[in-house]
């Protein structure tokens, strides 16, 4: 039987891209995916809430409920619509000067040369230069 050159040469780029092919050292001897566990997961305690396999719950509150003696918070970080429904940044002036970076008042200040015009950039007071 005789090959064709195409099939051949597919061959030989299968089998000489598979030679190529090494190992790099990990540092431990890989057991593969179907080794033993040196631990039983079913002998060790729980963490955290958890539904069991049997359909028993295993925590202090589940479906979104809260556990005796817990106080909620007024909103729900994780399914609120309004996380952001405060007050903007402006209109929370004592903590404004606090967001901003490290050298804010040289972005306050126009840099090209003239020293009598001081207009603050963030307010788009400053036109073309």
């Amino acid at each position: 039987m005789k090959l064709p050159a195409s099939m051949l040469w597919a061959l030989l780029a299968v089998f000489h891209t598979a030679a190529a092919q090494q190992m790099p050292d990990i540092g431990f001897a890989s057991v593969g995916r179907a080794a033993p566990l040196p631990d039983d997961i079913n002998a060790r305690e729980p963490v955290g809430a958890t539904l069991q396999r049997n359909g028993a719950f295993n925590g202090a509150a589940q479906a979104g409920q809260v556990a005796p003696g817990v106080q909620p918070l007024p909103r729900d970080l994780f399914t609120t619509k309004d996380f952001y429904s405060g007050p903007g940044p402006l209109e929370r002036s004592a903590l404004f000067p606090l967001q901003q970076p490290a050298g804010h008042r040289n972005t306050l200040v126009r840099q090209c040369g003239r020293c009598d015009r001081q207009e603050s950039a963030h307010l788009g007071a400053l036109g073309p230069l």
